[in-house]
């Protein structure tokens, strides 16, 4: 089967002087006339910064590709590479077929042009008939599904119609290629499963390449993923081998940086979010720990996890509910709780309490976790304080498992799973 992408040996770098800003074009223009006047310490001399170091990989027709890495690896730069927006410093790039990059929202648009005469605009620059031009126009409208706004200039638009218009132009526009940047995050989530559906059906009939922090798609969707760090490719393979070994990485560079104690109030400041809706009710310190009764940071598949909460009440509240859940840091959403309204005793408590949300067997594939506590009063539906974790407290390690394991994936719902009790605890 023929290459349709080759890259080879490909760099990229900028040097820090080619962009040219007005409030400092005269201090610019300085420097390169007169760069023998500056000490070779200064800063301001001419610098290169090198985004991509001798990148090589082919991609044949009908494959899926996903690109990983953290922020400002290398991976928009290599999808503009891609797209000819960019144009490499060393090495070269070859692309057999119609390309469809989705690399920004809008792009290619005219802001002052409406919805409908920006996609005219484009169908006649792809060189489609107007008879054709009126044809994939309505099918474009209806995908993109925003309503009169089709009639409105687009610099009206907000990201997300914007992300609905782009992506259903490009896709509609039967492309060979089509690359996509981590566009699709702004839309709402009924566009978002549309999208994900439409995009499944060209894995395998068409040439596709994804940047995406959402590492779930990314295995679903690709069936290769080339893991960038540094500009550098740290490793190109299947897709769940590369997405694990990359996982680990994080783990174990986020358990470096967050290797302190939570508990500290400088340390709650910058990695809790708290709110406070009820003076009386104060949530006052939050730890992890295993079976044993010690505290820990990473968790094998299927490990006991035990979550143990401090609440302060200083008087006595009625119809208090207590949720300990995990969340998933990366998604935001928690993945599991558990609650007090099974849990013996008065409804109403005063004084410190001491309450452990016990999940045992665990289940949950390589991802940074973190603790939500909510605490409210249902009967009259209001809340009255939350603890939320915005970095990683702890870990899920280990190889991901097969698909017949069991898997509670992220998602806005609450997910009660087997046998999850919470009671009292002490010191």
């Amino acid at each position: 089967m023929t290459d349709v992408i080759q890259v080879h040996n490909v760099s990229k770098s900028y040097n820090m002087l080619g962009t040219v800003r007005i409030r400092t074009l005269f201090q610019d223009l300085k420097r390169v006339i007169r760069p023998t006047s500056l000490p070779e310490t200064s800063p301001v001399q001419s610098q290169n910064r090198n985004v991509l170091n001798n990148i090589s990989f082919d991609l044949k027709h009908g494959e899926s590709l996903g690109i990983i890495g953290h922020n400002g690896s290398g991976k928009s730069t290599l999808l503009r590479l891609l797209a000819g927006v960019s144009l490499p410093t060393r090495g070269y790039i070859r692309i057999e077929g119609k390309v469809a990059p989705l690399l920004s929202l809008g792009a290619g648009f005219h802001p002052d042009l409406t919805g409908h005469e920006n996609l005219y605009l484009n169908c006649t620059l792809m060189g489609l008939s107007r008879q054709q031009s009126i044809d994939r126009i309505d099918q474009i409208i209806e995908f993109a599904d925003i309503g009169d706004y089709i009639e409105v200039p687009i610099k009206r638009y907000s990201s997300g119609m914007l992300a609905r218009l782009g992506f259903a132009a490009a896709v509609h526009m039967e492309p060979e290629i089509i690359l996509l940047d981590e566009v699709l995050a702004v839309g709402d989530y009924n566009f978002s499963m549309k999208a994900n559906a439409l995009i499944r059906e060209f894995v395998g009939k068409r040439t596709l390449v994804l940047i995406s922090h959402d590492l779930s798609a990314v295995e679903k969707l690709c069936e290769r993923v080339i893991w960038l760090d540094h500009g550098e490719m740290r490793q190109d393979g299947k897709s769940s081998e590369v997405i694990t070994a990359y996982t680990q990485d994080q783990q174990k560079r986020s358990a470096k940086t967050s290797n302190r104690s939570l508990q500290a109030e400088q340390s709650i400041t910058q990695t809790v979010q708290k709110q406070v809706f009820d003076e009386r009710v104060s949530i006052e310190k939050v730890a992890v720990y295993n079976k044993n009764g010690d505290e820990q940071k990473q968790f094998e598949f299927g490990e006991d996890v035990i979550i143990r909460c401090h609440i302060h009440l200083s008087e006595a509240v009625p119809n208090l509910r207590v949720v300990i859940g995990i969340m998933d840091i990366e998604y935001k959403a928690v993945i599991t709780a558990c609650d007090n309204q099974k849990l013996q005793g008065a409804r109403q408590w005063q004084g410190d309490i001491i309450l452990e949300g016990v999940f045992p067997g665990l289940k949950l594939r390589p991802r940074s976790l973190g603790v939500y506590i909510g605490v409210s009063n249902p009967i009259a539906l209001q809340p009255l304080g939350s603890w939320r974790d915005i970095v990683p407290r702890f870990f899920s390690i280990g190889p991901r498992q097969d698909m017949e394991h069991h898997y509670y994936a992220p998602q806005g719902d609450l997910v009660y799973t087997p046998d999850v009790e919470m009671h009292f605890a002490s010191d």
